[in-house]
């Protein structure tokens, strides 16, 4: 809590600041690190607010309905961690 950083002027620093709250967050999930004009941002939004589960082939797995009565976090979840079941079976690249 009251976790404050400055605003990351360059896509590495803003590298920087997603693998330090990684680490200080202990996630292991899978995330995406949005570009400095904030593509990805600009094309899932959805307002009021809308879940995206975004598949690794980078088609939507999942578009949740509009919020914040829409908004179905147990079905993301299911999406989410059927794409990390999925995921885990492929064999490793060399």
């Amino acid at each position: 809590d009251n976790i404050i950083h400055k605003e990351p002027k360059t896509f590495d620093q803003r590298a920087a600041l997603a693998k330090s709250c990684l680490q200080d967050l202990k996630l292991s999930i899978p995330f995406l690190l949005d570009d400095m004009k904030n593509t990805t941002e600009s094309a899932y939004r959805g307002w009021p607010n809308r879940i995206y589960v975004i598949g690794v082939d980078g088609k939507v797995v999942m578009k949740g309905r509009r919020g914040p009565r829409g908004v179905d976090v147990p079905a993301a979840t299911e999406a989410i961690e059927e794409i990390t079941a999925e995921v885990k079976k492929k064999p490793a690249k060399e």
